[in-house]
């Protein structure tokens, strides 16, 4: 007498379990490559460049304030040579730095919405426009010489850049007292 096959009991448990393992391997996977991008990641290790848009609300004395209360910029924070950057696109050289040891703080919430000084004035396209700039998505960059009030795009935008430039106020306050 021949033995009993196994091939029917061996393709039952494949039919059960290899969706479970099947899913189970790609979660793995995932998990493996989201750590993968953290560990090079500047928003999570702190080194090297990160970019990304930030609008910059423009103080009250600023030309063309009476256009827009705010300028779209590509802002860059550079940890190797420790400054941050702005320019107005990405092919145009930036213009404005700040290094790591002129910045003092970095602040959100209700400090980061209080205009820097009480204006009267409204923008025109702010009267046009009904969208405005979530004052949630505000912090305020404060450095030795200005404060500048930048506003993102999401939450997760705001905690990078918060995180990012609060490590830059701490190598930039270390450098100043070396």
């Amino acid at each position: 007498p021949s033995a009993p096959s196994l091939a029917p009991a061996l393709a039952l448990i494949c039919a059960r379990f290899l969706p479970v393992i099947s899913r189970m391997a790609c979660a793995m996977a995932d998990e493996a490559a989201l750590l993968r991008t953290r560990v090079l990641d500047a928003r999570y290790t702190h080194t090297g460049t990160w970019s990304s848009w930030l609008s910059k609300v423009k103080h009250d004395g600023a030309r063309g304030k009476w256009l827009s209360d705010s300028c779209r910029r590509l802002f860059t924070i550079d940890f190797d040579r420790q400054f941050v950057s702005y320019a107005q696109s990405e092919s145009s050289k930036a213009r404005t730095y700040v290094r790591f040891q002129e910045i003092l703080k970095v602040t959100r919430g209700a400090e980061a919405s209080a205009p820097s000084a009480p204006s009267l004035r409204r923008s025109f396209s702010g009267m046009l426009s009904s969208k405005g700039q979530a004052n949630e998505f505000r912090f305020v960059l404060h450095t030795v010489d200005r404060r500048l009030h930048l506003v993102a795009d999401r939450e997760e935008d705001v905690a990078s850049w918060v995180s990012m430039l609060e490590g830059a106020a701490v190598l930039g306050l270390e450098a100043r007292n070396a």
